[in-house]
């Protein structure tokens, strides 16, 4: 090859106009995106401020001789929380009145159960609820094939229960609040009642696991799905019998907890603040649009159920549960969410997650691996051992916070530098939670394009 400078001219003219050339191709040719980026998926959002309205709990006002009793103090309580919506019994008396009317005040509204009893006219319940002021919601008998509710249990009961129906539809229409569905504890319940769907909004569900994560496959025999009893969509399954097509609220799911847990079925008690918040975002993935815990308190020394002890102390439950709300409140639901391309890397089919929006354009990520922790039975701890989780976002968004939630419900939060639009995380069986941000998608700057007369670099 020649070294004489006309050569070199001819070469370095040459190199430039395929310089030129390969520009006017990439400034013509749309840009195309990395690999990570192609294989994003379009995840859709939903408000964060609806995830938070989906969140109740049980109370038991008309319960004197347990520590509802400390009226003021359970209320404080309950206002602390976070939680604004209840669940309990319609005051068919003047007596718990007030407490209900101080609900209102509070913003908090009542789902109203009314018992099976001879007589109950609509007119009757209407003007029980317009009295308490804070009802939103009236519900069918509770659990009427079980136990001796609805006079006995059994198919009796579950007759009560659907008899009465009528009338609380018009009792709700007159109110203009839903009525939900009677509660049923088995599936031959539901069988046998025919269809409700022409009396109720909602259909009702206990959805309990017997001490097991939230996220089982259930025990026991399986239904014509193939869904075992205890499994989420084992009771789903079970509210398409009766009301075909109504949506479903969860009006009783829990955990009996306990420093140290000494019969099947029970749990410890931080392994239920781990339980208790994913069962809340399982519910919703499930498309549950509320879901009640059972319930604020103890009522005696020997139960569990209750996110406050007997003597009103906080257990790690409900610091979980009250973070979760500070964390995820927002002023409004009132917008359209919208969805992220997002791609979750590694991780075993265990992992589980939830993607909310706030109405201020920003995105929560909320990662967890839906593994048992105790071994109810044998009465024992099960480690989960974290995985490695890489998190690949659109190029416009990045992860600017990482909350990580601990055994005791407490959180601790650290700042992620740069915010990174590919962030890798270590995941275990409690909550971790990101907090997306979003930056102004870059301009497309549009190149020169290489005309036919114009003047080539020298």
């Amino acid at each position: 090859m020649s070294n004489s400078p006309r050569a070199l001219r001819r070469g370095a003219a040459g190199r430039h106009l395929g310089d030129a050339l390969r520009w006017m191709i990439a400034a013509l040719l749309p840009v195309q995106p990395s690999l990570a980026q192609k294989s994003l998926h379009m995840v859709q959002a939903t408000p964060a401020a609806a995830f938070v309205d989906s969140i109740g709990i049980q109370t038991h006002i008309n319960y004197v001789d347990t520590p509802y009793a400390q009226w003021n103090r359970v209320r404080s309580e309950l206002v602390r929380l976070g939680v604004r919506h209840v669940r309990d019994a319609l005051p068919m008396s003047s007596t718990f009145v007030p407490n209900h009317r101080q609900f209102a005040a509070a913003g908090i509204r009542c789902t109203c159960g009314v018992k099976a009893a001879e007589g109950l006219t609509p007119d009757a319940i209407v003007r029980a609820a317009r009295a308490a002021t804070d009802v939103e919601a009236i519900e069918a008998p509770n659990e009427c094939d079980a136990g001796t509710n609805c006079g006995g249990g059994g198919a009796r009961g579950i007759a009560r229960a659907t008899a009465m129906l009528p009338a609380l539809a018009s009792a709700a229409h007159d109110l203009q609040v839903p009525l939900i569905g009677p509660s049923f504890t088995r599936a031959e319940a539901y069988q046998s009642t025919g269809s409700i769907a022409q009396w109720v909004a909602f259909n009702n569900l206990h959805v309990y696991f017997g001490g097991r994560n939230p996220g089982t496959d259930g025990w026991g025999a399986g239904d014509a799905e193939g869904h075992r009893y205890g499994s989420f969509d084992w009771w789903i399954d079970q509210s398409k019998v009766n009301a075909p097509g109504a949506p479903s609220l969860i009006t009783e799911t829990g955990y009996e907890a306990f420093d140290r847990p000494q019969r099947a079925g029970t749990i410890p008690l931080d392994v239920e603040a781990t339980y208790l918040v994913r069962t809340l975002f399982l519910a919703w993935n499930h498309g549950i649009p509320r879901t009640f815990i059972y319930e604020l308190l103890d009522e005696f020394p020997g139960s569990g159920y209750g996110l406050l002890r007997h003597d009103l102390s906080e257990k790690p439950a409900y610091t979980a549960l009250r973070n979760l709300i500070l964390l995820l409140r927002d002023s409004s639901a009132d917008f359209t969410a919208r969805s992220v391309g997002l791609t979750l890397v590694g991780g075993d089919s265990s992992l589980c997650h939830t993607l909310l929006q706030k109405s201020d354009g920003s995105y929560v990520l909320i990662l967890w691996l839906e593994k048992p922790g105790y071994d109810t039975v044998a009465q024992r701890k099960i480690e989960v051992p974290a995985q490695s989780v890489q998190v690949l976002l659109e190029n416009h968004f990045g992860v600017k916070h990482v909350i990580a939630f601990k055994d005791d419900g407490t959180t601790s939060d650290e700042a992620v530098t740069g915010a990174p639009s590919s962030f890798t995380i270590h995941v275990n069986d409690r909550l971790s939670v990101l907090r997306l941000v979003s930056r102004p998608k870059a301009a497309t700057t549009l190149r020169t394009p290489l005309y036919r007369n114009q003047r080539l670099p020298s």
